[in-house]
């Protein structure tokens, strides 16, 4: 029953730290400027590979995260600490930011298919959906000396970046909708209070980063 408790509890505060730091809010006008002039199909396939390629990165990221940072001599402390100051940085630099969020194409005419494929990949998955917070932030979720899930961490964090990618999917796929139903200002408004918070869990990373490592 314990066990059960803790995994429901770890699954919770990880996807809502992962939903978050991904912001899918802040995502879709970005979705709706780069594909601006692709077909309603193309939007569909878009946006299903984008979240194809963001669960890969990070499922890899997060149960070979920290393989990686042991070849390239990293410590989990110093993920925590540069995250931290990733998601910070974006946070600032978004909350601050007075420019339309709601741009227009810069596509001629309409998407090839190649194109379609290449906005996928990048910039919509790299790094707007699996950037460098997200990345940081599953490898830590992961880690039972950071993360919540006091030592069940393997099936949570799996499941959360699972739970996660069919939130925003699905927010992406409705974008044409949502964007009609929803006013910008509120759309924006949305984005700003999801900046802010990532900004705090950026502080908060980066204050446990420097306590463990000064612990040490």
């Amino acid at each position: 029953m314990t066990y059960l408790i803790d995994l429901a509890t770890d699954l919770i505060e990880s996807v809502i730290t992962l939903l978050v730091i991904v912001d899918p809010i802040g995502v879709i006008p970005f979705f709706q400027g780069l594909t601006a002039n692709a077909a309603a199909h193309q939007k569909k396939s878009i946006a299903k590979r984008a979240i194809l390629v963001t669960s890969a990165v990070l499922l890899v990221f997060a149960y070979l995260g920290n393989a990686i940072l042991t070849t390239l001599h990293v410590t989990v402390n110093a993920i925590m600490i540069a995250g931290g100051l990733f998601l910070l940085v974006f946070a600032v630099r978004d909350v601050m930011s007075y420019e339309s969020a709601f741009r227009n194409g810069d596509q001629a005419g309409p998407l090839s298919a190649e194109a379609a494929d290449s906005i996928a990949v990048f910039p919509i998955a790299i790094p707007l959906l699996a950037g460098p917070g997200a990345i940081a932030t599953v490898i830590l979720l992961n880690d039972p000396r950071y993360g919540s899930a006091k030592g069940i961490t393997d099936f949570s964090t799996a499941l959360a970046i699972l739970i996660v990618c069919v939130i925003v999917w699905s927010l992406l796929a409705a974008s044409n909708r949502l964007t009609k139903l929803v006013k910008p200002s509120a759309m924006m408004v949305i984005g700003k209070v999801m900046n802010i918070l990532t900004g705090a869990i950026g502080v908060s990373y980066i204050v446990a980063g420097i306590v463990a490592t000064l612990s040490h």
